[in-house]
């Protein structure tokens, strides 16, 4: 898909359809990073469905700025919404994918408007659900092609930039609040040199 091109109601129309009538979108942040927690963004759309706030793309495509700009658009857009984090010892204790799988949980648990169906960015259904919950379904480019999986990626990564912002400034000198703690050369330097905070993911080999 061309990175211009806006992510469109396709899959949640489709689901819609279907039957349902309450549609997730899921997206992580922050599970390639050597530092710091993982965050799952939850984005929950009532039917009948409606357009997207213009401008809205996968966090990935999007600046800092438009990303913050983004976020009242959302909430005002969707159902529901949440963030749910797993820490970075949770990532060393149960592994990524069940890392992943706890703070998609988290998420979930704080949605006044519990879903019938969660649209999962990625080919993995790492959101374990038990029977009688929502429905997981895995959409390999749901962040770029999907409406609300997009939505779902803005607001996870905004809340974790914002949590990261937070410990740059309780450990200075990695430069979190500009690598976000992914392994950049200046993050693993400092590492080398500073040593390894307890944010770390100790299981991961860095620096």
């Amino acid at each position: 898909m061309d990175r211009r091109t806006p992510p469109t109601l396709e899959v949640e129309a489709a689901l819609e359809r279907r039957g349902a009538t309450t549609i997730a979108g899921c997206d992580e942040v922050g599970r390639g990073a050597p530092f710091g927690p993982v965050a799952v963004g939850i984005a929950v759309l009532a039917t009948p469905l409606t357009a997207p706030p213009p401008g809205l793309r996968d966090s990935k495509l999007l600046s800092a700025i438009q990303r913050t700009a983004l976020v009242p658009q959302i909430r005002g857009w969707v159902l529901d919404a949440s963030v749910g984090f797993a820490e970075a010892a949770e990532v060393d204790a149960h592994g990524i994918l069940g890392a992943l799988n706890m703070a998609g949980h988290r998420a979930l648990a704080q949605l006044r408007h519990p879903p019938e169906v969660v649209v999962l960015d990625g080919p993995l259904a790492w959101l374990e659900l038990a029977p009688g919950q929502a429905s997981v379904h895995p959409e390999v480019g749901g962040d770029r092609r999907c409406a609300v999986v997009a939505a779902a990626s803005v607001l996870a990564k905004v809340a974790r930039d914002l949590l990261l912002d937070d410990l740059d400034q309780r450990y200075p000198g990695y430069g979190f609040s500009t690598n976000r703690g992914y392994g950049t050369a200046a993050h693993r330097a400092a590492a080398r040199s500073l040593g390894l905070t307890p944010e770390h993911r100790h299981s991961w080999r860095f620096p």
